[in-house]
């Protein structure tokens, strides 16, 4: 249930009241900037665009991550992280370890992010069952996805958080 309050508290601002917004009649308020005005943060962008919220970061250890957002009844989270180097021989349980390790580098990053560290809690503890490129549910109505994306010089770590 804590991960359920996290996932809406971190994701979204109170919905707008104009008539023209398309979030004035959805259950869930409009995607947030998340990494704005953070030290460790050497670029940070963020875009709404419709139904959907892009932030771009490069954090100042040098790990870029895409985090799209989205959801008016059913709320999404993809976050992409750039994972330099040659990553083609990797086992699924690396990525898993992977996922992990971003997830409590974000909560390191401020105290209001400190809730990042209760999804790399919930991944290790789901390690067992997570398959790469399959949803699996976390806690009920709670649902998480690891895939990767690999080339020769950079790999692209997909974890998508949602709730159904």
């Amino acid at each position: 249930m804590r991960l359920l309050y996290f996932f809406a508290a971190i994701l979204f601002l109170a919905c707008g009241n104009s008539t023209t917004d398309p979030w004035v009649n959805c259950k869930h308020p409009k995607p947030k900037a998340i990494f704005d005005n953070n030290n460790n943060v050497s670029k940070q962008h963020f875009e709404l665009k419709g139904m959907t919220g892009t932030e771009t970061v490069l954090f100042r250890n040098d790990v870029e991550l895409e985090l799209i957002q989205s959801g008016c009844e059913d709320i999404n989270q993809e976050f992409k992280f750039k994972v330099k180097g040659n990553h083609t021989d990797k086992s699924a349980e690396f990525w898993i370890r992977e996922s992990i390790k971003q997830f409590r580098f974000m909560s390191g990053l401020s105290p209001k992010l400190v809730h990042f560290g209760d999804w790399a809690s919930a991944i290790e503890a789901n390690a067992f069952k997570l398959k790469l490129g399959q949803e699996t549910e976390l806690a009920p109505n709670i649902y998480i996805s690891i895939d990767k994306i690999v080339s020769s010089d950079v790999t692209l770590l997909l974890v998508v958080l949602s709730n159904k």
